[in-house]
């Protein structure tokens, strides 16, 4: 009898002990494994991708027939940018307003007298493609395509009293570089250089028949700030 009831006090001791076993397993589920870190720190960085628009002042040193020449300019750029992991590639047009103009008179060995020749740059504009690397708020960029601008030559003849101008819409190239950082993740500062080519072509004046050859570049210093969407 003894035998029988140390037995079965045991028996309920074990299986007492197995249910509060598992009570506490079931009070304490296993957790979920943590989320892994990210392979690259880049996954946490500044992401340059979306709509931008801008403000930039700068310097245009231009080279034509009159010479070189240097002047302010000052005017707005708006565009958009891709971000392929450091990649970043995108579109932009700006224009910039100046009055960059050179003069030069020499004696006239075909009408006599001596003759005046003046070149000035109204606006430029350009349309034009961004490739870049980004070390994340920091972007190195290329930048090419498109280039516009608003040319007005004058001419003048104190032999002849000749006074004509001749005004003239060029589409040429454009190519430069540039530095750009993202001060908060809306605010970007930058520098940039673009070279502006407009070729050869001819300056017709009516008063005469002169006519003059004309080849314009210009070089384009600038720093802007950019609002990114």
């Amino acid at each position: 009898m003894n035998n029988f009831v140390l037995r079965a006090a045991a028996a309920v001791l074990f299986v007492s002990a197995a249910t509060a076993a598992s009570a506490a397993d079931l009070g304490h589920p296993v957790k979920a494994p943590a989320e892994p870190y990210p392979q690259t720190i880049a996954a946490y960085g500044f992401n340059w991708t979306g709509a931008y628009v801008g403000a930039n002042i700068g310097a245009n040193l231009a080279h034509g027939v009159a010479g070189d020449s240097s002047g302010f300019i000052g005017g707005l750029q708006a565009g958009y940018l891709w971000q392929t992991g450091q990649f970043v590639y995108g579109l932009e047009a700006d224009v910039d307003l100046g009055n960059n103009s050179k003069s030069t008179s020499f004696t006239d060995p075909l009408l006599g007298g001596v003759s005046t020749q003046r070149d000035r740059i109204d606006w430029t504009s350009t349309i034009r493609g961004r490739l870049g690397y980004a070390f994340d708020r920091f972007l190195v960029y290329g930048t090419g395509g498109l280039a516009l601008a608003n040319i007005e030559s004058r001419f003048s003849n104190t032999a002849t009293g000749l006074t004509d101008k001749d005004t003239n819409f060029r589409a040429g190239w454009a190519l430069g570089a540039g530095l750009e950082y993202a001060i908060t993740n809306n605010i970007t500062v930058r520098g940039e250089y673009l070279h502006n080519g407009f070729g050869h072509y001819n300056v017709n004046y009516a008063g005469n028949g002169v006519s003059v050859r004309q080849n314009i570049d210009e070089n384009l210093l600038r720093v802007g700030v950019n609002y990114k969407f």
